[in-house]
């Protein structure tokens, strides 16, 4: 996501019409809005791990804990859409 800086000694109401408040917010909502998209790749990056080690693990002998954790994982990454399932796996190989 490409981000507009302010240039220092520009006046940015000038600049964009906007009010000094308003650029401000918008700055603020921008980044939040950069926050939220890397903490969703790093998301999709551990979903396409999880999904990953749940298809190693088919058929090998876990113990009982462990057994009911890769269950409920298992359940979990089968309940995620397809096409955001493959964005997950092409991202681990980012």
């Amino acid at each position: 996501m490409k981000t507009e800086m302010i240039r220092p000694g520009k006046n940015p109401s000038v600049m964009h019409g906007h009010s000094f408040k308003e650029v401000e917010e918008l700055s603020m909502l921008r980044s939040e809005v950069e926050m939220l998209a890397q903490e969703d790749a790093q998301l999709m990056k551990i979903v396409g791990a999880a999904a990953l080690f749940v298809s190693h693990l088919q058929g090998a002998m876990l113990p009982e804990g462990a057994l009911d954790a890769a269950s409920t994982l298992a359940k979990l990454i089968n309940e995620i859409p397809d096409d955001t399932m493959c964005d997950a796996l092409e991202m681990l190989n980012h």
